[in-house]
């Protein structure tokens, strides 16, 4: 799974912040709110340090961020984001 493919899976649930950095690239996910706001209490992060090709997959909770796995593998740690989002968000959905 690329970055594109994951946006589209995603967008519409979800705020997707991607922001490229000289030294290392970030994709930020958070819920939406009812309202369309983003819900910046617990959210996921995968992080690419530029200068070892690692990915760091992070989940966020109150501005604290805990590591979750290390990946090698850039699809494979957009895989993985997709994963952890719709494990943990899915079960949140109320009709």
């Amino acid at each position: 799974m690329n970055y594109n493919q994951f946006t589209k899976e995603l967008g519409n649930e979800f705020l997707i912040i991607k922001k490229d950095e000289i030294v290392q690239s970030i994709i930020d996910v958070y819920p939406k709110n009812i309202d369309g706001s983003a819900n910046l209490d617990v959210g996921f992060k995968l992080v690419e340090q530029k200068s070892t090709q690692s990915r760091l997959l992070r989940e966020v909770q109150r501005e604290r961020e805990y590591e979750i796995s290390k990946f090698s593998s850039q699809e494979i740690g957009v895989l993985a984001l997709y994963t952890v989002v719709r494990g943990k968000f899915d079960n949140l959905k109320i009709d």
